[in-house]
């Protein structure tokens, strides 16, 4: 739609029309119709209006599109001094009561020049200036004028209820939010919080070269991914949805990592057992051991004692009985 420009603060499309007279701006306003994209629905049918300026950033973007005189959407046709927006999503809404000495109605936008407007001549439709203050015409001048297509044009009527249960689900998403950040929080391992992206280091040997590092996660919701959303759309339901299946998975993943380095850790644990119950077994022999190799010396020496006294005592009957006999 070339010459067709969005401004994301007012959400509405706007473009400069060509010179006319103010009915015809206004009907060709009316009239006005955008091309509807490949892959896009909702805009064929979709008419534009003259722009209803109701905000000082929206008279600001307009003034930019008009080079010059320029007219919009406001109208006094219907009743003299009481000036309203003619058509769009704001037809029949009065924004100014009066003359130049007037007012604004419900504090409205309004943007009027010095002395303006004055209804001189019956002046019914009201234009942009160069200077990007208002006045008020007859219509018979031929100005360009600004068509616009409010967003609102191409959605939906809303539904208040599913507005409602929008929000019930809005709170319900971030109630559950802050429960994980909670568990996050609260989870730990002898102080190693694996789900606040904390490593476990498992070392196997005494000299830490052989050893089993367990890496943590960030499992907040906002390590998860997890960011408010309105749910207003359907596409905010369909993101929620997957984000919830893509933490779930990283959640499922990471639990099978663990369970791998526990098993890894269980088989470390039971071999390390065993080995100190053997060196406890062999040591207990060992203990047990000394006492009898003890036990058997002492006995080997009083046999030795008893031999030699037995020894000594027979070479001393030899001797006596020698000396006897002699």
């Amino acid at each position: 739609n070339p010459g067709v420009v969005y401004s994301p603060i007012t959400k509405s499309f706007y473009q400069l029309g060509a010179p006319a007279n103010g009915v015809t701006a206004t009907a060709n306003a009316l009239a006005a119709t955008l091309v509807e994209p490949p892959g896009v629905t909702g805009v064929a049918g979709v008419t534009g209006h003259l722009a209803n300026i109701t905000s000082a950033a929206e008279n600001i973007f307009v003034d930019a599109l008009a080079p010059g005189n320029a007219y919009i959407g406001g109208s006094d046709a219907g009743v003299e001094g009481t000036w309203v927006w003619a058509n769009g999503p704001e037809a029949g809404q009065p924004f100014w009561q009066g003359t130049a000495g007037g007012s604004a109605v419900g504090g409205s936008f309004a943007n009027w020049g010095g002395g303006e407007p004055n209804n001189s001549g019956n002046e019914d439709f009201a234009h942009l200036r160069p200077d990007g203050r208002w006045n008020d015409i007859t219509g018979a001048t031929v100005y360009n004028y600004i068509v616009e297509w409010d967003s609102s044009l191409f959605l939906p009527p809303v539904d208040p209820n599913l507005v409602e249960r929008a929000a019930v689900y809005k709170q319900q998403y971030l109630e559950i939010m802050e429960q994980i950040d909670a568990l996050a929080k609260d989870s730990h391992f002898r102080g190693i919080r694996l789900l606040k992206e904390d490593n476990l280091r498992t070392d196997f040997n005494p000299d830490r070269t052989n050893f089993l590092l367990t890496q943590g996660i960030d499992a907040t919701s906002g390590g998860l991914g997890f960011v408010s959303i309105d749910f207003l759309r359907l596409s905010d339901i369909t993101a929620a949805q997957e984000k919830t299946r893509e933490a779930r998975e990283e959640l499922r993943n990471f639990s099978r990592s663990l369970a791998n380095d526990f098993n890894v850790i269980s088989v470390r644990f039971d071999f390390t057992r065993e080995t100190i119950n053997v060196h406890e077994e062999g040591a207990e022999i060992l203990v047990a051991a000394d006492p009898n190799e003890a036990g058997a010396e002492l006995l080997a020496l009083q046999t030795r004692r008893q031999l030699q006294s037995e020894a000594l005592r027979l070479s001393t009957q030899s001797s006596v009985s020698q000396i006897l006999e002699g």
